[in-house]
């Protein structure tokens, strides 16, 4: 079967991945940008786009009145959205037909950094349908997500692939689109899509967009690409339907900043965090960590910052509790200004901490 996604492309760089995340990352190539970008040639990677959420332990249970949507898929990472980004997120809900379909755009927030929005898919009439992203993806790709469509639509054999299972139970099959968009002047070269399912088959569809800080003012204008695609029994295409509606979001203000600093910083393989600078935000808090680089060390484009700033080391505050990631699910690097490095990641914050404690399992240095 060929597969037209619109130009989908992967323009990222991960961490080594377990095994186990292998596969996953390899499907996430095709959930990423509907139009190709030029990215700014820095060091940079995203630690984990679209697809790796197939091996979170998601369950979804649509309760009436509440918003279907980011809150339920960060449950999977063990993020809570605080009271400011839920506030922050709340828009006009605005209904927008293509094809069969409705989209309902239900969620959109944005800060310096990050755009996203998530959009409720159902068929006009009422009727049944299965909703998917792609529909050669088999039935039971989604982990425990797979199961909640499954039991929405009597489905039992998880290895069918989507087109297949529709045509057994007699269902039409949509794959559907509602990606956030950003001119590329306001555009920081990445982005994520998702797909999440209620108990009765209908789908909400999260997408972010990274932004440029320097280019991102109080609001932002952004486009939702839509699409729609009746896919046939034997897997092709055989209508489709697409569009680009206008949005336009509030920019999160700067809340709060600080820069820590520790008495002796931590070192890891000769370089040193010298300072981490906060900025906080309704979406939570950006943190940039200032590596010095060992003394002499020439710069090489072929090292990862990730040797450095690694997985093991936790961040606290100053009563040991861990952080929660940032929902931005992601973390770069510039080493531009080399020997000096910039790494900067996120935490799920309301407020800044009086205290960021990093530790590696054996140095423990609280930056105050």
């Amino acid at each position: 079967m060929m597969r037209d996604d619109d130009k989908l492309e992967l323009r990222s760089a991960f961490r080594e991945e377990p095994e186990r995340c292998h596969a996953a990352l390899m499907d996430a190539v095709r959930s990423v940008r509907e139009e190709q970008k030029t990215m700014k040639k820095i060091s940079m990677r995203t630690m984990l786009i679209a697809a790796v959420i197939v091996l979170s332990m998601l369950t979804t249970a649509f309760a009436a009145g509440e918003i279907f949507g980011w809150t339920d898929y960060f449950e999977a990472w063990g993020i809570h959205t605080t009271p400011g980004l839920r506030n922050a997120m709340q828009t006009e809900q605005r209904n927008i037909s293509l094809g069969p379909v409705t989209f309902t755009v239900q969620e959109t927030v944005a800060d310096n950094r990050l755009a996203m929005a998530s959009a409720k898919i159902a068929v006009t009439d009422g009727s049944q349908a299965l909703l998917c992203m792609f529909a050669d993806d088999p039935v039971g790709a989604y982990g425990d997500r797979s199961r909640v469509l499954m039991n929405a639509l009597g489905l039992t054999d998880g290895a069918q692939t989507c087109f297949e299972a529709g045509a057994q139970k007699g269902l039409p099959v949509y794959a559907v689109r509602a990606c956030v968009e950003v001119d590329e002047a306001f555009s920081g070269g990445e982005g994520m899509e998702d797909i999440l399912w209620d108990a009765q088959g209908n789908a909400a569809y999260l997408s972010s967009c990274s932004l440029n800080p320097d280019a991102v003012g109080d609001e932002l204008t952004a486009r939702l690409f839509l699409r729609v695609a009746q896919i046939d029994a034997n897997g092709e295409e055989i209508q489709k339907w697409t569009t680009r509606e206008e949005i336009s979001v509030p920019v999160s203000k700067k809340l709060a900043e600080k820069t820590y600093r520790p008495e002796q910083p931590l070192q890891v393989k000769g370089a040193q965090i010298r300072e981490i600078h906060a900025e906080l935000y309704a979406t939570g808090a950006y943190l940039t960590f200032a590596w010095q680089m060992p003394e002499g060390m020439a710069y090489d484009e072929t090292v990862s910052m990730w040797e450095y700033h690694h997985d093991d080391l936790l961040l606290t505050d100053g009563s040991f509790n861990v952080f929660e990631q940032g929902v931005s699910l992601s973390a770069g690097y510039d080493s531009q200004q080399w020997p000096l490095v910039t790494v900067e990641e996120m935490i799920n914050v309301d407020a800044l901490p009086e205290v960021i404690r990093i530790s590696d399992g054996i140095q423990d240095v609280a930056y105050r």
